[in-house]
C-alpha cells in the first residue's frame, strides 16, 4: 500500500522553478503546519493548472454565485520554500470544488512505470479559494517567464 499524502487544509501552496529559462525544473509545493511537500511537474502542467483554475472559478461563479476572491499576489510570498525535496513526479492533476466546505480540492497522482502502477501514490490537498486563485495567477506568471516557445516566436527547433 503506497503512502498517500493528505493535507486537508494547506497553509501555503505555490508553483515555482529552479534553474534558468530553458533549463527550469517546475515544482508544485504545499505546506500544512510543519509538513512541507514538494512535487515535480512539467511546464505544460503548470500552464494547464493555471488555466484549469480560471475555468473552475468561472464554474463556481455560475453554479454557486461565488465570484473569484479579490487577491494580491506577493511574489516574495509565493517563492518555493526550503528544503525542496520532491516527493514524486506528478502524472495527473485533478481539481474540483467542495461547495459545503467552500474549498478547492487538488488531487495529484504519481507518475510511475506501467508495471508499478498499483504502487502509485496520490496526494490530496485542500486549498482555500483565495489560495488557489493566487496560485493560478502566479503559475501563469511563472510559465510566461521562460524562453519563448518555437511556435510562438516563429523559429523552428530541430531535434
Amino acid at each position: 500500500m503506497p503512502d498517500d499524502i493528505n493535507l486537508p487544509s494547506v497553509d501555503f501552496i505555490t508553483v515555482g522553478t529552479i534553474g534558468s529559462p530553458g533549463n527550469r525544473v517546475f515544482h508544485l509545493q504545499a505546506r500544512q503546519n510543519e509538513q512541507l511537500v514538494t512535487f515535480l511537474i512539467e511546464k505544460e502542467q503548470a500552464s494547464a493548472l493555471a488555466e484549469g483554475i480560471q475555468e473552475l472559478f468561472k464554474e463556481i461563479e455560475e453554479q454557486y454565485d461565488r465570484p473569484a476572491p479579490e487577491i494580491q499576489v506577493d511574489e516574495g510570498e509565493m517563492e518555493l520554500q526550503e528544503p525542496i525535496l520532491p516527493v514524486f513526479r506528478i502524472a495527473q492533476m485533478q481539481i474540483g470544488y467542495d461547495p459545503l466546505a467552500d474549498q478547492i480540492q487538488l488531487l495529484l497522482s504519481e507518475l510511475t512505470v506501467e508495471e508499478d502502477a498499483e504502487s502509485a501514490r496520490t496526494a490530496r490537498l485542500g486549498v482555500t479559494r483565495e489560495q488557489m486563485h493566487r496560485v493560478g495567477v502566479h503559475a501563469a506568471a511563472v510559465v510566461s517567464r521562460g524562453r519563448a516557445r518555437p511556435e510562438q516566436n516563429g523559429y523552428r527547433m530541430h531535434y
